[in-house]
C-alpha cells in the first residue's frame, strides 16, 4: 500500500526527538535485563534495537510490513539480527 510504504519513510522523522534510548532504559529497570521482551507497535524498531543490547531476546510486532522490513534492515545494520526478531501481524 502507497501509505504504508510513505509512513515508513516517514516514521523516524517524525519521531526524530523521542528520547528512545532512556525509554527502553526504563522499561528495562521494569522488566530486568537478560529477559524476552515483546515490543507490540513496534514501529520501525528504535526501541526494540536499543533493548536487544541487554535483552535475551525481543520480539517486534507491527502491522506493516514496510514498517518491519525497515526494523529487519536496522537490526541487521547493528549485527542484533540473532536477538530481534520481527514480524506482521494484522
Amino acid at each position: 500500500m502507497k501509505y504504508e510504504r510513505d509512513f515508513s519513510l516517514a516514521y523516524d522523522s517524525i519521531y526524530l526527538n523521542k528520547d528512545y534510548k532512556r525509554e527502553s532504559e526504563f522499561i528495562l529497570s521494569c522488566c530486568g535485563e537478560n529477559k524476552d521482551i515483546l515490543d507490540i507497535g513496534c514501529g520501525t524498531g528504535n526501541h526494540s534495537v536499543i533493548l536487544s543490547q541487554k535483552s535475551k531476546s525481543v520480539t517486534g510486532i507491527d502491522l506493516s510490513e514496510q514498517i518491519i522490513a525497515v526494523d529487519k534492515s536496522k537490526a541487521k545494520l547493528i549485527k542484533k539480527e540473532a536477538r530481534c526478531r520481527f514480524l506482521v501481524k494484522r
